[in-house]
């Protein structure tokens, strides 16, 4: 089996590549940055409920109608 021949790669070919794959270290900064983001939005969504249930005025009287209830019976 015969190995294939390669060609020397210049470096103007090297200097006219672009895209491909960036450095491990920016990668990671970016997926960190994704990850924190998702975490800061879980945190809003989890406050805007928490807001919207202490205002929910069935929220706060159902406990009391669950305990009328069982005193009943």
């Amino acid at each position: 089996m015969s190995r294939p021949t390669f060609t020397a790669i210049t470096t103007s070919d090297l200097d006219a590549v672009t895209g491909g794959a960036s450095s491990r270290a920016a990668t990671d900064e970016r997926l960190l940055d994704k990850m924190q983001r998702i975490t800061v939005a879980i945190q809003d969504a989890a406050t805007q409920q928490s807001a919207a249930k202490a205002n929910d005025p069935m929220s706060q009287i159902m406990p009391i109608m669950a305990m009328k209830m069982m005193r009943k019976t």
